[in-house]
C-alpha cells in the first residue's frame, strides 16, 4: 500500500483541472492509516477517512446459508474456469466480513456524495489508479465530445513496472478493467 502510494503521490503529475482527493477506506491498522493521510496531506491533497470500526466487523456474522449442498462434492464445477468449490464456499461463508472489511461501493458513494458539489465529474476509481498526461487529456477530451453524457467508462491497465509509466510515450498494450467517471448530475 505504501510503495504504491509513494509512488503516486511522487510521480502523477498535476492534471489540469482536477482536485485530487483520496478516501482511506477502513484500513484496520491505524498506524498504517495515519502514515497514509500523512503522506497524502504533504503531498497537500485532500483525505477522507472511512474509519475501521472492529466491533461492527465483528458483528458480521459467518454465513453457509445459499450454498448448494452438493457444491463440495461438484468435481465437475473444479475444472470449469479453475473454480474450486471450497475456496468459493470458504468466501462465501465470510462475505458478510469481507464485505465490511473491503466495503467499495460505500467508498465510491462517499466519493460520488462529495464529489457532486465540488466537481462537474467524479472519477471515484480505485486506490493504486495512475492517470498519466496524456491519459488526463484523453480523459478531457471524452468528457467534452458529449455535453449529454452522464457516465465516461475510461480504460484502465494494469501495470507490472510503475517505473514504465514514467516512461515519456507510455501506451499500454491492453485495457483489463475500465474504471467510470460520473457527472454530477447523474442519479447513478
Amino acid at each position: 500500500v505504501l510503495h504504491h502510494l509513494r509512488f503516486i503521490l511522487q510521480h502523477e503529475p498535476d492534471l489540469e483541472g482536477c482536485e485530487k482527493s483520496w478516501i482511506l477506506n477502513r484500513i484496520a491498522d491505524e498506524r498504517l492509516a495515519d502514515t497514509c493521510a500523512a503522506l497524502i496531506e504533504a503531498a497537500g491533497q485532500r483525505v477522507i477517512r472511512l474509519p475501521f470500526d472492529i466491533t461492527a466487523y465483528a458483528h458480521r456474522f459467518n454465513d453457509l446459508s445459499g450454498v448448494s449442498p452438493g457444491l463440495l462434492s461438484a468435481a465437475a464445477l473444479k475444472d470449469a474456469a479453475a473454480f474450486e468449490p471450497a475456496t468459493f464456499a470458504l468466501e462465501w461463508k465470510y462475505r458478510h466480513k469481507s464485505l465490511y472489511a473491503i466495503s467499495l461501493n460505500a467508498a465510491r458513494n462517499l466519493a460520488l456524495s462529495l464529489g457532486r458539489g465540488r466537481a462537474r465529474w467524479t472519477l471515484p476509481w480505485d486506490g493504486a489508479c495512475f492517470v498519466t498526461r496524456q491519459a488526463w487529456a484523453e480523459i478531457r477530451q471524452l468528457a467534452q465530445q458529449d455535453a449529454t453524457a452522464l457516465h465516461l467508462v475510461v480504460p484502465l491497465t494494469r501495470v507490472t513496472d510503475a517505473q514504465a509509466l514514467l516512461q515519456p510515450h507510455f501506451q499500454p498494450a491492453v485495457f483489463t478493467e475500465p474504471q467510470l467517471a460520473f457527472r454530477h448530475d447523474s442519479q447513478d
